[in-house]
């Protein structure tokens, strides 16, 4: 998930497509943001010791990364979030997303979801005296989906079309992105909303609305038994999306759910990654999409 905007609705996104995407394979949300910053770990948790279990300074086995992640948001998702007092130093969460990727990979999760911190547009101008950015690492990961995220304001989508111009500068895949548009009030999108959203399509793979919920903006999944129907069934359409453009890009799933193994959390492997430390999550259930 990359933000077009800070308060773009990466959170929002991240949850409906890790709560769709579990229902397919093995889920694990991955929280990359500082303590104070991240919703994930302000919502109900159980279970799992959280990043801070996973070793900074020696390999790291498959064991210890299933430890750490907390039963998630629904059917197979697990979260791996920070989930220490803000008042501790932060955890040096690793900056190269391959560290992230080969994280979930070594926990023996099929998919994983990203919510980052980055802000695509800023992160790619910011970077261009440096050999690369890790918006642009994000985006050319092996088997990856990007999922650009903007509030569906005037805005927030003339800042979505400088993001993209400034990753089509540096010959960024748009074409396997999700843009995904955040619903900021209940109706359909002004009439000025809808012409830059139309002219934006094209550049992408797949455009993704994100319906309002009052609930979710209210309580997060404090109470998850307030969101919507429509809210909640938007996750199985944000992942068919997600999977869509994955299986155009990289070619069919290897497996449905139901034939992966699920590694038990006493199972030792040869350690082979290396990694800082990175995130434990949040426990809490959807309502069924309808």
């Amino acid at each position: 998930m990359l933000g077009t905007t800070h308060g773009s609705g990466r959170t929002t996104v991240a949850v409906l497509a890790a709560v769709g995407l579990a229902r397919l394979a093995p889920t694990v949300a991955l929280d990359t943001s500082p303590v104070p910053s991240s919703p994930w770990r302000r919502w109900p948790l159980s279970g799992g010791e959280g990043l801070e279990a996973i070793p900074s300074d020696q390999p790291v086995r498959t064991s210890q990364v299933r430890a750490a992640a907390v039963s998630g948001l629904s059917g197979q998702l697990q979260v791996l979030t920070d989930r220490r007092p803000w008042t501790e130093a932060p955890l040096q969460l690793p900056a190269a997303p391959a560290a992230w990727q080969g994280l979930a990979q070594l926990g023996g999760w099929q998919v994983g979801v990203t919510d980052t911190d980055l802000v695509l547009g800023d992160d790619l101008v910011a970077s261009r005296s440096a050999d690369s950015s890790r918006s642009a690492q994000w985006m050319l990961l092996d088997a990856g989906v990007p999922v650009l995220c903007a509030a569906a304001t005037r805005d927030g989508l003339e800042a979505a079309a400088v993001s993209m111009a400034a990753a089509e500068s540096r010959r960024l895949p748009l074409q396997r992105c999700v843009l995904a548009v955040t619903g900021l009030a209940p109706g359909s999108l002004p009439r000025q909303c809808r012409a830059l959203l139309t002219m934006l399509a094209p550049r992408v793979g797949a455009v993704f609305s994100v319906p309002h919920c009052t609930a979710w903006r209210a309580h997060g999944l404090r109470d998850p038994s307030g969101l919507s129907r429509r809210f909640a069934g938007a996750a199985d359409d944000l992942a068919a999306a997600v999977v869509g453009l994955a299986e155009r890009s990289w070619g069919p799933m290897r497996a449905s759910a139901a034939e992966l193994p699920n590694p038990s959390p006493s199972t030792e492997e040869t350690p082979d990654v290396l990694t800082d430390h990175a995130a434990g999550g949040p426990a809490a259930e959807l309502p069924p999409a309808h």
